[in-house]
Parts: structure tokens; C-alpha cells; sequence
């Protein structure tokens, strides 16, 4: 049985004690499963649309034939000013660039060194300016997880304005006289990803929501009745449900929903279970859509004759107008809670859509265009595979240098506001609100991190007074005591470089030296 209205007040008590009953939750939200060691998001541990599942896969994934591992020291690379074609990010003046002190290089390689028996793992670190100053195997392809999601909106930003709106329209296949439909409605998606029922708002009111029961008021101004059905119009993606390399616990446990061109509710049928709402993913997340289009029609009084949703033709062409539409939050706020919250389902639709935007909506394409785009940027694109927007697929690779390059040129460029307040910050938000807490990182490191059982990353940056560092950590083939090992070893390679930026001793600042506490001042 399909929820129902009364559910609507369902509170977040209500949804943990989903939890502890070991119930599938709806996920709505980003952040990180309740096997990861990155805070559990606002509506409760492995809540949906959820960021990187704790994988439980056993066997280990070969990195990219085509990367090289390597060990070394500083190296050459052309300043961002020197790079021929930057597409529309083109860089902006950076000013003098820090160089990073042959003592800051040497606590960095010896905290590497101490992190045995951690093996598999990569660090560079680069100036504002994108030229690495230290590598250690950084050209080594690795599992990114969600840092991904960087690469996500990056493309989203190259492709839309940050106020862009994506729009759901409704359609009459037929003339509407004195109230009366005579023919059908189409619901048409515009991919928008945040389309979501009344629920949310109790369920989970952080995650961004367009809400679907506007457009339904809407229609119930014009409308009284409907002689046919509605239909469900995802066209505007290609019909792939879902990318290469995604485990079927993924959907299962709620980390993912299947991709469309219309979806709702993270792509999640809701029902009940006795007395309680639970989710799962949508067969078919357009006729899901369609369906609760239905009810919030038939909840204003407007009666549907065909109550059995169905797909358009693919040759069905619109005309005239449409009925009522509604548009999404700008994709500005769309991508701070995609980036911070690590929301998969959110990082996906922005990813294909970039990809439709420019021509085709497919995963290959959307991977082909991000290789391009890396390319553009002066990086090179040698050892990455990128099968989804979100991180979870297994057969993703990126390297470090690769993510530390798109962090400081992103950052550099016009867009480089923005792209700062994309992120987590340490202590503060997102994935990163209870890491590096009480230490000089906290509030000043900004970044995104990506986590599946098997792999930890974190992609980020921090300002101080003296200049900026970015910093790319990947670790994978995790397991064992290498597992344990992994976090903490970000964690103080982030505070080595914090404190160098702050004039503090590498082992920490004194109490009496005056060190900001908010990275807020700081950023330029």
C-alpha cells in the first residue's frame, strides 16, 4: 500500500526508529552511510540520496593500467597563466605563490612513511596556482568515491549559471473546455533532481526540495477533471537506470535510486509498513512520479478517470503551452547540498544533465565531456574512468594529482567563490562537520571527501594568512589495520599544511600564538 496523506506528519523519530527495525529508509539526504566514519547526515545514519555506502565488496579492484606510480619531490608543471585554453573557468590573477618549505615537504613524507602499513595511497599538493609541490604517487589511478562529485560540479558549473532552475511542466494531449481535460496530462521532467513530496520537509528539511503539490495547486485552479491519464514524459535523458559499476546493495540499502529524466523523492516509492513509511527504488521512477502526481491531483478535488499512469510515445509531440510548471532551487544551492552532503542521487542528475545539455544524456557521454573538460583545464586525463557523477561506481579512477589540479583551478577562477562555499568545512558542515574538530583546520580547511568501505579521499583546500594550499589524499584496497590508518593520516597531512600557512610549529600551534579560528576572514 502506497503512503497516504495522513503519513505527511511522519517526524525524524519516526524515521530512526526505521533504522533500529533495520528497515530500508528513504533516502533523501547526502552524507555518509552508518559504516562510515564521516558524520551521519541530519535525518539519521544511512539515510538516502546518501553519500558513499560502506561497500562491503571483498575482492579488490586493479587501479587503471594506463597511471603510474610514482615517489617523488617537486615537480615542473605550467602555472595556471601559462595553460593555452581553460574554456569558460579561464583563471584569474592568483598573486605571489607560497613555496612550500623543505621541512613542511619532510613532515609530510615522514607522516606517509608512519602511516604503515598503509601502502595503496596517494597525496599531492599544489599552490593556488595548480603547480604540485609535492607528490607521492600522485599519478597513481585510485577509487575517488565521492570526490567525484567535484568533477560533477565542476561540469555543472561550465554548463548552466549558477541561478539556473530546471522546470517540470505539465501538457494536455487534448483541449481544456469549462475545466475538463479532454485527453490526457503529461507530466514532463525537465530532470529536475529535487522534485519531492510534502513529506520531506518533515522527513528531511535540510535537502533542497521543489515541491511537486505547487504545480498540483496550480492545475487545480484551471482544471476540475481529466478524461484520460497522465503521462509520464522522461525524455530529456536517455533511458539508462543506472551507470557501470554499481552494486545491487547500493539501491538495496538506499545509497542510490535508479537515473531519469522525471523522478521523485530521490527516485524512491514510499509505502507503508504497518504503522511506519518505508522506501525503496522506484521500478520505474517516471511512473513513481506519475503516479504522485495522481494523488496530489485527486487531493485538490480533480478527478482523474484513468488512474493508471503510463509512458508517452516516444514520437508524442507537445504543443502550445503548458498548464502550470514549476521550477527547481537555482543549481547554486542544488550543488552546496550535492558537494557538503555527499548526495549521490543529486550529483548524478546534475551529471547527465550537463552531459544532455551539450548533446546526448548518456553516462559515456557525460564521461566523454568530463574527460574533455579535464583536458581543457590543462589536466591530464591519462587513468581517469568516471561511470557516474556520484562516486559509487567500483570501476571509477582518478589520481591525485588530477583532483588537486581541478581543486586550485576551480578555485582560481571566476567561479571560485562559489566553488569555496560548494564545500565542506572541517568542523564546521557537510561530511567534514566532525572532522579535525578543536584543531587549527577547523573552519579553515574546505573540501569534499569520498568513502566507500574500501577507500577514503579527501580533496581540499585551506587559506590562511600567508597564502593557500590544496591538498588531494586517496587511499584504497583498504582493509585490515590499513583501514584504520587511512583517516587519521588525512587528517594530519591537512593539519601540517594549516599550521605552515599559520607560522605555527608543525606539531601544533601554541596556546598563546594568535591563530584564527574561522577560515571566514581568510578567504580571498
Amino acid at each position: 500500500m502506497r503512503m497516504k496523506r495522513p503519513l505527511l506528519g511522519l517526524t525524524l523519530l519516526g524515521i530512526a526508529l526505521l533504522v533500529s527495525a533495520s528497515l530500508l529508509l528513504l533516502v533523501l539526504d547526502a552524507g555518509d552511510a552508518s559504516s562510515d566514519p564521516e558524520p551521519p547526515p541530519a535525518s539519521g545514519p544511512g539515510a538516502v540520496g546518501a553519500g558513499d555506502p560502506g561497500d562491503t565488496d571483498e575482492e579488490g579492484d586493479d587501479g587503471d593500467p594506463d597511471g603510474s606510480s610514482q615517489e617523488e619531490g617537486r615537480d615542473g608543471e605550467q602555472r595556471l597563466g601559462d595553460l593555452d585554453a581553460q574554456g569558460p573557468h579561464h583563471p584569474s590573477d592568483i598573486g605571489p605563490v607560497p613555496e612550500l618549505d623543505d621541512e613542511v615537504v619532510a613532515a609530510l613524507e615522514e607522516r606517509i612513511a608512519d602511516a604503515a602499513p598503509l601502502e595503496d595511497v596517494s597525496v599531492a599538493v599544489a599552490g593556488p596556482d595548480g603547480v604540485t609541490q609535492m607528490t607521492y604517487q600522485a599519478d597513481e589511478p585510485r577509487v575517488p568515491a565521492s570526490t567525484v562529485k567535484l568533477l560533477t560540479a565542476a561540469r555543472a558549473l561550465e554548463v548552466f549559471d549558477a541561478d539556473h532552475r530546471f522546470t517540470t511542466e505539465v501538457h494536455a494531449t487534448g483541449p481544456v473546455e469549462d475545466g475538463v481535460v479532454e485527453g490526457d496530462l503529461v507530466l514532463v521532467g525537465g530532470g529536475d533532481p529535487v522534485l519531492g513530496e510534502p513529506w520531506q520537509d518533515d522527513a528531511n528539511p535540510q535537502r533542497p526540495r521543489t515541491p511537486l503539490e505547487d504545480l498540483t495547486a496550480e492545475l487545480a485552479d484551471d482544471i476540475d477533471v481529466v478524461e484520460g491519464a497522465v503521462l509520464a514524459d522522461a525524455r530529456i535523458l536517455p533511458h539508462e537506470p543506472e551507470p557501470e559499476g554499481w552494486r545491487q546493495r547500493y539501491l538495496d540499502r538506499g545509497h542510490a535510486g535508479y537515473s531519469s529524466g522525471l523522478t521523485i523523492n530521490a527516485g524512491r516509492e514510499l509505502f507503508e509498513r504497518g504503522e511506519q513509511l518505508v522506501g525503496a527504488p522506484a521500478d520505474d521512477p517516471a511512473l513513481e512520479a506519475a503516479t504522485v502526481l495522481i494523488e496530489l491531483l485527486e487531493e485538490e478535488d480533480v478527478e482523474v478517470a484513468d488512474d493508471e499512469p503510463a509512458h508517452v510515445d516516444d514520437g508524442l509531440a507537445l504543443e502550445g503551452s503548458a498548464l502550470a510548471e514549476l521550477d527547481s532551487p537555482p543549481l547554486e544551492e542544488l550543488l552546496v547540498y550535492a558537494v557538503q552532503e555527499s548526495d549521490n542521487h543529486l550529483a548524478d542528475g546534475l551529471w547527465r544533465l550537463a552531459a544532455a545539455e551539450e548533446g546526448e544524456g548518456t553516462w559515456d557521454s557525460a564521461e566523454a565531456l568530463t574527460r574533455s573538460a579535464l583536458a581543457r583545464r590543462g589536466i591530464d586525463p591519462t587513468g581517469a574512468r568516471l561511470p557516474d557523477g556520484s562516486g559509487l561506481s567500483r570501476d571509477a579512477r582518478l589520481t591525485a594529482r588530477q583532483l588537486v589540479r581541478l581543486d586550485a583551478i576551480e578555485r582560481a577562477g571566476p567561479d571560485g567563490g562559489l566553488w569555496t562555499e560548494l564545500m565542506a568545512v572541517a568542523g564546521e558542515s557537510g561530511t567534514l562537520r566532525r572532522r579535525l574538530t578543536g584543531t587549527e583546520a577547523e573552519g579553515l580547511l574546505r573540501g569534499k571527501t569520498g568513502t566507500l568501505r574500501d577507500a577514503r579521499s579527501l580533496t581540499a583546500h585551506v587559506q590562511g594568512p600567508t597564502g593557500r594550499w590544496h591538498l588531494a589524499v586517496m587511499a584504497d584496497e583498504l582493509g585490515g589495520e590499513a583501514l584504520g590508518e587511512a583517516l587519521p593520516l588525512i587528517d594530519d597531512l591537512a593539519l601540517i599544511l594549516t599550521r605552515d600557512l599559520l607560522g605555527c610549529d608543525l606539531e601544533g600551534c601554541n596556546e598563546d600564538e594568535d591563530v584564527p579560528t574561522s577560515g571566514h576572514d581568510h578567504v580571498s
